[in-house]
C-alpha cells in the first residue's frame, strides 16, 4: 500500500504542473506581445538630395533639365506656378496601433 500511496501522489503532482506550465507558456507569450507591439516602427517617405549633390549645383548656372540629371525630379512643384521646385522627406514614428506620429520633416526648395 506504501507504494501505491506514492505512485498516486506523484501522478497527483505530474498532472497538476500541465496547467502550471499552459499558464506559464502563455503568460510568456502575451509578455512577447506587449513588449513586440511597443516597439517604434519608424517610415521614411520622399527624398532629399544630399548636402553633396547640393554642393554640384551651380546658383544661375544650373537649368531645370542640369537640376533634374543631377539630383533628379522632385515629388512636388511650386503650386502658385511652375517657379520652384520642393524636394520633401519626413520620418514616422508608430507605436503599437498608435496614430503615426511624423518626427522629421526635410524641405528643399529650388527656384
Amino acid at each position: 500500500m506504501a507504494g501505491g500511496a506514492g505512485i498516486g501522489m506523484t501522478v497527483g503532482r505530474a498532472m497538476g504542473r500541465g496547467p502550471v506550465r499552459g499558464r506559464n507558456v502563455l503568460l510568456w507569450l502575451v509578455l512577447t506581445l506587449i513588449i513586440t507591439a511597443c516597439v517604434p516602427l519608424y517610415e521614411n517617405h520622399g527624398y532629399v538630395p544630399t548636402d553633396k549633390d547640393m554642393a554640384i549645383l551651380k546658383v544661375g548656372v544650373d537649368t531645370r533639365d542640369t537640376v533634374a540629371a543631377t539630383i533628379g525630379r522632385p515629388s512636388a512643384e511650386g503650386l502658385l506656378g511652375d517657379e520652384a521646385w520642393y524636394y520633401v522627406q519626413s520620418r514616422w514614428r508608430t507605436i503599437g496601433a498608435a496614430a503615426p506620429v511624423e518626427i522629421d520633416r526635410q524641405v528643399v526648395a529650388i527656384t
